[in-house]
């Protein structure tokens, strides 16, 4: 794990072209070399904010994603089911017209699972402690 970390900064105190085998030992050199160029804390800082925004962007709409995905999930779900139940009303309706209330109430309560999902998906998403 800490190879790379080690073979970087030994690379580093050499002047040598990565693809040819000459090296020669500078030390510190480059670093002073890097430290006296013009732009270079302007370089820092932009890498900085560069870093710190691919960081926060990534890791927010992570976990923006993450807090919908049971709206997603429980969503596809619901209405595959949700078909099956209002295709099951419209039989008993066809059947018993006077079953239409209880034909009506099956969608519905299918219906309920993807509301509390998108609940969850509401809370997990602003920070609302339950």
């Amino acid at each position: 794990m800490y190879y790379p970390l080690i073979q970087t900064i030994i690379g580093s105190l050499y002047k040598w072209v990565s693809y040819s085998p000459d090296r020669k030992w500078v030390g510190i050199a480059n670093y002073l070399a890097i430290f006296q160029k013009k732009g270079f804390l302007r370089i820092l800082f932009n890498n900085t904010i560069y870093a710190i925004l691919s960081v926060v962007c990534q890791v927010g709409l992570a976990m923006v994603m993450a807090a919908c995905l049971p709206i997603g999930i429980v969503g596809l779900v619901s209405a595959m089911h949700q078909g099956k139940t209002a295709v099951a009303s419209i039989g008993i309706v066809a059947k018993k017209p006077d079953q239409f209330g209880k034909a009506m109430l099956f969608p519905a309560m299918v219906e309920t699972y993807a509301i509390l999902a998108l609940l969850i998906s509401f809370l997990a998403v602003s920070g609302i402690q339950v």
